[in-house]
């Protein structure tokens, strides 16, 4: 009942600001240049990683420009540090004192623009946008009440967003932000390449040493996990165990699970069942560690998942695992999806799917995930 009310005053809010934005505020013009931008971006890691293309391509059309984000509390942007990509990082808090005690930093800053790029769009994001004063503020905007009907009313500039259960480009879709200033920009897509700094891929390397890992050994990373809110996506953990044990039979193949604090509660149970040539690193690592560690893998198998699309950044070959969800980046040349034939899928409507028994994940087991993997050819012949 809380939350009910909680949204619908956001609501009221929402169109209240709306009715402001019609009656007294001036037409917004499209600054000419990008000299400050404020960009909200306060999603996982694997929607942050697949930012990373349009922080490049603002700094190179807009050289100079000092790129603020406003992060969620799991701070992604570590994984920049030291690239310039990012100037400043703000976090986004959850107690509405904090949230207000922002809004007044930022509106003491002159901002030329201000980035929405929550793709599922948000009447929160929206409202918080506008109330930040700055004068050009660009999101995405839909008439599908599965997003949030009509949240990019208060935007200076609406990107229109595809059928929420339908396959997306999310690259595509945040290089879309910056449509005002280049209409041509959704066709210089390129891989949201994450470039490891030496000194982590050597600490990886030191890592994997001490783990008696060999370089000549075939290193697969797994991610069975998808954080607690999101596990009805998974395919279930006992296959993942499964398909390890068919792998390991395979010669100079290793197995390194990975996952962050919320799935450390299957680390023993995952030690206990595994063969001796797996390794489990299930919330040992920070984020830049494990990002390190995946760069070091031959291959990533994995849920729809954050580190799915981190594996996909260092540009290791992945095989995602799909089922009731859209695929975020279109199957090119390192993604390859594993997925059921079913005509229902994708049904995932931002919070709910339409059936319990995940039938989509289920009948995918591990011999056809083996199979998927031979006739790719993403594990060499040499190593059966």
């Amino acid at each position: 009942m809380i939350t009910f009310i909680k949204i619908l005053l956001l609501r009221l809010l929402y169109y209240l600001l709306f009715l402001h934005k019609l009656f007294f505020r001036k037409k917004e013009e499209i600054p000419n240049s990008l000299r400050n931008l404020l960009i909200i971006q306060i999603s996982g890691i694997g929607n942050f990683v697949l930012l990373i293309p349009l922080l490049k391509k603002l700094k190179m059309l807009f050289p100079g420009v000092k790129i603020t984000l406003i992060e969620g509390e799991n701070q992604p942007s570590i994984l920049l540090k030291g690239t310039g990509l990012i100037d400043c990082s703000l976090i986004y808090p959850k107690r509405r004192r904090d949230k207000w005690i922002l809004l007044r930093k930022i509106r003491k800053s002159p901002f030329d623009a201000v980035f929405v790029s929550f793709i599922n769009s948000n009447y929160e994001m929206a409202v918080f946008s506008y109330l930040t004063g700055i004068g050009f503020r660009v999101g995405y905007h839909s008439n599908r009440s599965n997003y949030g009907k009509g949240c990019g009313l208060l935007y200076s500039w609406k990107i229109s967003l595809p059928d929420l259960a339908k396959d997306r480009d999310e690259i595509e879709l945040h290089l879309s932000l910056l449509e005002p200033w280049d209409r041509e920009v959704r066709k210089s897509i390129t891989t949201p390449i994450l470039e490891i700094p030496s000194s982590q891929k050597a600490w990886a390397r030191e890592f994997l040493k001490i783990k008696g890992i060999k370089k000549n050994e075939f290193l697969i990373g797994f991610h069975p996990g998808a954080g607690k809110k999101m596990r009805f996506k998974c395919w279930p953990l006992d296959r993942f165990i499964e398909l390890a044990r068919l792998l390991v039979k395979r010669k100079r193949v290793r197995i390194i699970f990975f996952g962050g604090p919320e799935e450390k509660e299957w680390k023993n149970l995952l030690i206990e069942s595994l063969p001796q040539r797996s390794l489990v690193v299930i919330g040992e690592l920070s984020l830049s560690q494990t990002a390190s560690l995946i760069s070091c893998c031959s291959l990533f198998i994995s849920n729809d998942s954050g580190l799915m699309n981190l594996a996909y950044a260092v540009g290791v070959p992945v095989a995602a695992i799909f089922g009731p969800t859209q695929v975020p980046i279109p199957p090119k040349k390192g993604l390859h999806v594993i997925r059921s034939n079913l005509s229902c899928i994708p049904c995932y409507r931002y919070s709910t799917v339409k059936c319990r028994h995940r039938k989509c994940l289920i009948e995918i087991t591990p011999e056809k995930v083996l199979e998927f993997l031979d006739k790719r050819k993403l594990i060499p012949d040499s190593l059966q």
